[in-house]
């Protein structure tokens, strides 16, 4: 059974919505800490977990209709189904395992949304940071969020949507052998649903290109979860 996220995120909201999605629908805060001082990452981010699939479409649906009429809010919903999720056990970091792939970013073009995101999520303090410096070095985007444990790293890159299963999957297999990383989680949310207040709203960057360093190859059929 899949799991559904659903999340706001916003320059602002009003007290209002914000009341009416925690109270009515269940959203719950997951605030940034931005690691470039606020650029990039939306000041409010809340979050809606389920795995129901009606509810998620109309959970989806009220948030959208309320936003839109009383223009309660400055970004965009989106709707995710989560198609990946990994947890890694803790191994000591080896240096001599390659690195998969480089990336170069771009920004997303305007009237359209990215297809799928990835994000690697682990503690900055116990992690190997040889695998913390390699993995800023592959060109992945970086933001703080906390948790129940600590305030952990997000490794994360967004584009279309099987470049991203690709490039998931090559990473799940080079953490795998690479090792280092604690507390370490890595997953892939599709959107299947989005919506914005406002054709002007930036969006983050996509990947433009992947340099391929040690690719893997996995079948057609997994390409396509």
């Amino acid at each position: 059974m899949f799991l559904f996220h659903i999340h706001v995120d916003a320059a602002w909201v009003s007290p209002e919505f914000e009341t009416f999605l925690k109270q009515e629908l269940g959203f719950f805060r997951t605030d940034f800490v931005g690691a470039d001082g606020g650029k990039t990452e939306p000041l409010n981010h809340l979050t809606l977990k389920t795995r129901d699939a009606q509810v998620f479409r109309g959970a989806f649906a009220q948030v959208v209709t309320y936003a839109q009429s009383h223009r309660a809010m400055a970004g965009y919903v989106e709707g995710e189904v989560i198609t990946f999720d990994k947890d890694f056990d803790w191994s000591p970091h080896d240096p001599n395992v390659p690195t998969p792939f480089k990336l170069e970013m771009t920004s997303l073009p305007p009237k359209t949304f990215r297809e799928s995101e990835f994000h690697l999520t682990l503690c900055p303090e116990r992690s190997d940071p040889r695998l913390l410096q390699r993995l800023t070095e592959m060109g992945l985007l970086m933001i703080y969020m906390p948790k129940t444990w600590g305030v952990a790293l997000v490794f994360t890159a967004q584009g279309n949507r099987n470049l991203i299963r690709s490039l998931t999957l090559n990473l799940a297999a080079f953490l795998e052998k690479a090792g280092g990383a604690v507390m370490g989680s890595l997953k892939e949310e599709r959107v299947a649903k989005w919506w914005t207040s406002d054709k002007a709203i930036k969006f983050p960057p996509v990947v433009r290109a992947a340099q391929w360093m040690n690719r893997k190859e996995f079948h057609a059929r997994t390409l396509r979860r």
